[in-house]
């Protein structure tokens, strides 16, 4: 999936649309709601599904690039249209990595969507959902997109094509966040092994926040894939609640009465380097059972 597709099968002929109606498929032109929010997934979807009619009907690869719809969404506008003079092999691995990341959605048993919002049914009964935000390039809370819009009709926000030529984006969302179907003070399902119904105390949150550093649509299939396994995700969660844990008893134990305003005094990067080191290492020993000597 990381490998970049070749510039031949990204494309269908001379790239026009016309090859579809002659070889027993729709023109692409005629599956697409060219006036509609092509943002919203369903919308989106269809541009791939349109032009990789044929891989679907032959059970292949999604390997063709749409031809121009792109350009009326927010994805990024510099690979959106094949360019041969001006693309980059970086062009070419990020259209191959959506390409693969459509087909995924499109093909997964476990994955709907209305809106904005993708739906993420985990293999252990856990809903994990979350918005599809192209104009942050990132996925967000589910429903800020639609808060988005609200405060777009409303002219108390730009809206996301403005924000190319100059204009604002949203600022208002949790970048990377997921929201699970578990509710406030959640503990770790049963079925993980050794923490099940533990760590409620720590987990207040109908969120959970990502850190992802594969670039936006391989971060997308990531946390999907994650979100289905139904595990791992929980496993993330023991892993950062007990560094968290970790470093709050460091505070209250060093600096009871508060941080002190000279704090940049008392520590040097060197010991900043040590002191985090070692709340690693005690979290660790945590996660795995083990007692502190």
């Amino acid at each position: 999936m990381n490998q970049p597709i070749t510039k031949t099968r990204a494309w269908i002929h001379d790239g026009t649309t016309e090859w579809f109606a002659a070889n027993g498929y729709v023109n692409p032109e005629d599956m697409i709601d060219h006036e509609g929010n092509l943002d919203k997934v369903q919308p989106f979807m269809d541009i791939f599904v349109a032009y990789n009619q044929h891989n679907i009907a032959n059970g292949n690869a999604w390997d063709t690039w749409p031809s121009w719809e792109l350009c009326l969404t927010s994805i990024d506008q510099d690979y959106a249209i094949i360019d041969t003079r001006m693309d980059t092999e970086s062009d070419w691995v990020k259209r191959s990595q959506w390409l693969a990341v459509m087909q995924f959605l499109y093909e997964s048993p476990h994955i709907t969507w209305e809106g904005y919002t993708l739906s993420v049914q985990g293999r252990y009964g856990t809903t994990f959902s979350f918005d599809l935000s192209l104009d942050l390039n990132s996925f967000v809370p589910p429903g800020d997109m639609d808060e988005h819009d609200r405060l777009v009709l409303e002219g108390k926000h730009s809206p996301s094509w403005k924000k190319k030529n100059g204009g604002g984006r949203m600022v208002y969302a949790a970048l990377e966040t997921v929201k699970h179907s578990l509710g406030s003070y959640w503990a770790i399902p049963d079925h993980v092994s050794d923490w099940g119904g533990k760590w409620s105390d720590h987990l207040a949150e109908e969120t959970i926040s990502f850190c992802q550093h594969g670039g936006f649509p391989i971060n997308i299939m990531s946390v999907a894939a994650l979100c289905i396994d139904d595990t791992k995700i929980w496993l993330q969660q023991v892993s950062e609640q007990i560094y968290a844990q970790v470093r709050a008893e460091w505070w209250e134990e060093h600096w009871p009465q508060g941080v002190p305003e000279d704090l940049d005094c008392q520590y040097s990067k060197v010991d900043w380097i040590e002191i985090r080191s070692q709340w690693q290492e005690e979290a660790n020993r945590r996660r795995n059972g083990e007692v502190k000597k």
